[in-house]
């Protein structure tokens, strides 16, 4: 017989799944429905994230005791209103949370896990502050985002309450001392009102910050990111381009 747990019917079918998942790579990114996978040990593990009806937001880690091979809690957090993007990253069996809201008040948390049921909060410095504290940060401009070196980024658009054009804020993890430090040369990077963004990792190296708006255009900057994982990171322009995919698109590389 199904057993519901958390709107999730655990059946056999659902172990399979299990099982299958743990050979998948799974690329992290924003959303209601989010799978990360830790691949230090000599087998990857995968966890999952996922909204109750109710909104609360769930934990699925594997557990072989169970007949499912998940074990599920609810994380706490201090967000207010309804959760509506999570973004989660997973090194070196650490692991890593940002949800946001749609309310008003603290729009984005930044959770981290601490084993078991246990949960934490991650910390910052004063420049991450105003991306952090912003009431104003949409759930699609906002996100963690891991590069194939295990660089850890979190990104995210402020947009002001009267539609002029954001302002995008890029920080690295600091492995010395624990916490997320913002980027600086990130003042050029695109900031369009309204649109969409996420990272990218750049070809031959580095990363890029890209966005999409309502029109169909696509905005996206590259570049290196200098004493990433350590104090004071900074980012260099190398490359940049728009692409318009609307009737009678065209391209631009500058």
């Amino acid at each position: 017989m199904a057993n519901p747990v958390a709107d999730i019917q655990i059946h056999a079918a659902l172990l399979d799944d299990y099982l299958y998942i743990q050979d998948q790579p799974v690329v992290p990114g924003p959303g209601r429905f989010v799978a990360v996978q830790d691949t230090a040990g000599q087998a990857p593990v995968t966890h999952l994230f996922a909204l109750d009806s109710n909104g609360n937001l769930l934990h699925f880690r594997p557990d072989t005791s169970s007949h499912s091979g998940w074990t599920v809690n609810q994380v706490p957090h201090r967000a207010a209103g309804s959760i509506e993007g999570i973004s989660a990253l997973f090194h070196k069996g650490v692991l890593d949370v940002l949800i946001s809201c749609v309310d008003r008040g603290d729009t984005v948390q930044l959770l981290r896990w601490a084993g078991g049921d246990s949960w934490g909060y991650g910390y910052y410095n004063s420049g991450l502050s105003p991306l952090m504290n912003s009431s104003t940060l949409g759930p699609n401009r906002v996100g963690l985002f891991i590069d194939s070196s295990g660089g850890r980024y979190l990104y995210g658009a402020v947009e002001p309450l009267t539609p002029t054009s954001a302002e995008v804020f890029l920080g690295c993890y600091d492995e010395s001392i624990g916490i997320w430090c913002n980027v600086s040369g990130t003042e050029s990077f695109p900031n369009n009102y309204g649109a969409t963004y996420w990272m990218e990792e750049a070809e031959g190296g580095g990363v890029g910050i890209l966005n999409c708006d309502a029109d169909g255009g696509l905005e996206a900057w590259f570049g290196s990111i200098t004493n990433a994982g350590g104090p004071d990171p900074s980012f260099t322009h190398r490359s940049n381009y728009n692409v318009n995919f609307g009737i009678g698109s065209t391209w631009r590389l500058s």
